[in-house]
């Protein structure tokens, strides 16, 4: 018996469905079960299983990651529901990504949560992402900020960093002062 990264036979299929389902159209399935020391126990699907899976799915993607669950619903005649269950996550993960962006106080949204990013673009709901973003109580650029971010810059690259800060320094001219200090530290 060899060792597997994977548990049990249903780990194995959520990490690796095309390999699950190759293994299930050529019999296989019980070979790797005794291979690994699985328990071997038939997955079925059914219209029960397939919407409390979606119920519970908190991707972008359900016919991608679920593509045996997602044609099961296709062949049996249940695709519609299936996709009002999902529309009703798709509703909470823009509740959940307005809520991120009321709450974020960083300086680049897209770089640090680029999932929620992609998710807002592809549903249709960005504008309401943007609103998010600009309502939120942004940091205000001052020349002393600036200084004192310099001052505790500890890495090689401020410029790539703190890109809005540099533009900052350099609109209002004072870019001399922050190089100087910047290189006061790497001595």
């Amino acid at each position: 018996m060899e060792k597997s990264k994977y548990k049990s036979l249903n780990e194995w299929k959520l990490a690796n469905d095309a390999g699950y389902q190759s293994a299930l159209r050529n019999g296989m399935i019980r070979c790797i079960c005794d291979k690994f020391g699985w328990k071997y126990r038939v997955l079925s699907v059914t219209k029960q299983t397939v919407l409390k899976l979606a119920k519970s799915y908190n991707g972008t993607n359900f016919a991608d990651d679920y593509t045996s669950e997602y044609g099961h619903a296709r062949r049996n005649n249940y695709i519609s529901k299936l996709k009002g269950v999902l529309k009703m996550q798709e509703r909470s993960s823009k509740e959940l990504c307005l809520k991120t962006a009321k709450e974020y106080t960083g300086n680049n949204f897209q770089r640090d949560f680029p999932g929620l990013y992609v998710h807002s673009r592809k549903n249709n709901y960005f504008d309401e992402l943007k609103k998010a973003l600009k309502t939120k109580e942004k940091t205000k650029q001052s020349k002393e900020r600036t200084l004192k971010l310099a001052k505790s810059y500890k890495g090689t690259n401020f410029r790539k960093d703190f890109s809005n800060e540099y533009q900052h320094a350099n609109k209002k001219k004072y870019i001399p002062e922050l190089r100087q200090i910047l290189n006061a530290g790497k001595i």
